[in-house]
């Protein structure tokens, strides 16, 4: 009974839900870049155009270290997420 009741629980559900949408977002980026090679050129050339315009930016080093590291290890999710939220400024 408690093992049902874990399981239907939210943050259970919430939780498969996000590792389920990881996993479909990592095949789709996957697929993407067998099946249109064009795609994964632009998306390279676009994430070391967004580096060096981050590497130039006149921000301290704590704040552009970070979205460096992700970018170079996850291009296709570090650039979106820059895209999205690099411009943000904490107050």
């Amino acid at each position: 009974m408690r093992f049902f009741k874990l399981f239907f629980s939210r943050i259970a559900i919430v939780a498969l839900v996000i590792v389920l949408q990881i996993a479909f977002t990592s095949y789709g980026i996957y697929y993407m870049q067998n099946k249109y090679p064009l795609v994964s050129g632009i998306m390279s050339v676009l994430c070391l155009l967004i580096l060096l315009r981050l590497i130039d930016y006149d921000e301290p080093a704590s704040y552009k270290i970070p979205w460096i590291t992700l970018i170079l290890i996850f291009p296709f999710v570090g650039l979106a997420m820059y895209l999205f939220f690099g411009n943000c400024r904490m107050p």
